[in-house]
């Protein structure tokens, strides 16, 4: 794995808190939320959010769930066994953590979480200044919004071609950055889906929301 790619290793302390929920087959169907905002009491506005609709794919759809981060989305349940890419490289779901720090690998598709005091934006800059001292990149940043949460959208071009996707967000405390980096010769989309890593990464961004800790 090139690009952000980090190497795991089995050597955690920690007992894993997360839960992951398989749901096999399902679907799930918008479901709207609305928030009145009293502007003018005569005339109420509203904001409609619709809950993002997971399609049926083969071996449907697991919930990775983690309290203590206050964070969960859903991700192929194909992911949970593992399969084999084309190269017979492995592709499955992987996670380490630390006292302040978690890291889930699905795929090609790297999840790091962290504790921080930092507002978004200044750990947004902080992390593309220490990422560029390590690995010369061209980075276009966008902000965005995740499910009602503000996030920095980052598109990276790296000095080697190698083209990647990072995503960055708040939850209290905590921030969540999600990477999409493909790999040479790799592709671990879900098998006998017809579905790339890509939309792997797009649908744990449309689908992660944030939980009480």
């Amino acid at each position: 794995m090139l690009g952000l790619t980090l190497f795991l290793v089995s050597c955690a302390t920690a007992t894993p808190k997360a839960t992951i929920t398989p749901s096999p087959n399902s679907t799930v169907t918008p479901t709207p939320t609305v928030t009145l905002v009293p502007t003018d009491t005569s005339v109420p506005t509203a904001t409609i959010i619709l809950t993002p609709t997971l399609e049926p794919i083969p071996g449907g759809w697991s919930t990775f769930s983690d309290p203590d981060f206050g964070f969960q989305f859903q991700y192929p349940a194909a992911y949970d066994k593992g399969f084999k890419d084309i190269f017979e490289g492995d592709c499955g779901l992987y996670r380490t953590s630390g006292e302040d720090s978690l890291h889930i690998t699905i795929g090609e598709v790297q999840i790091d979480l962290e504790k921080t005091d930092k507002n978004l934006a200044d750990y947004t800059k902080n992390y593309i200044r220490n990422a560029k001292e390590n690995h010369p990149w061209d980075v276009i940043e966008t902000k965005t919004e995740i499910n009602g949460m503000d996030a920095e959208s980052l598109l990276v071009h790296r000095a080697r071609g190698v083209d990647g996707n990072i995503t960055i967000m708040l939850t209290s405390n905590e921030a969540i950055k999600i990477s999409f980096f493909p790999a040479n010769f790799i592709d671990c989309g879900p098998p006998d889906s017809g579905y790339s890593s890509y939309w792997v990464y797009d649908q744990i961004l449309q689908t992660l929301i944030p939980v009480e800790h």
